[in-house]
């Protein structure tokens, strides 16, 4: 493993933290040219994708703690950023 691949991993990390679920938090970088496009943490769908606001309250897992069906991984989070910004996955990681 190189060291841009290790601050990834770091990165990832860091941004995994943000996550409001108590099962598990999980960050994800995206990078070109060893440098990060966008990043990502589990959690529930942004309000902008969603008409229902149970789903928009960032909590991650039901009274029973089992995960809801509507939290969203990591990857599809920052992958989400990137359409919205229009940011090509071309070439990335």
């Amino acid at each position: 493993m190189n060291k841009y691949d290790k601050k990834m991993i770091e990165t990832a990390t860091i941004w995994g933290e943000m996550s409001s679920c108590k099962k598990r938090k999980v960050g994800a970088v995206v990078s070109r040219d060893n440098r990060p496009v966008s990043v990502g943490y589990n959690g529930t769908l942004p309000k902008s994708l969603s008409n229902n606001k149970d789903l928009t309250n960032n909590e991650c897992e039901n009274k029973e703690g089992h995960t809801k069906q509507h939290v969203a991984h990591a990857e599809f989070n920052a992958l989400m950023f990137m359409s919205r910004e229009n940011i090509s996955p071309v070439g990335c990681t």
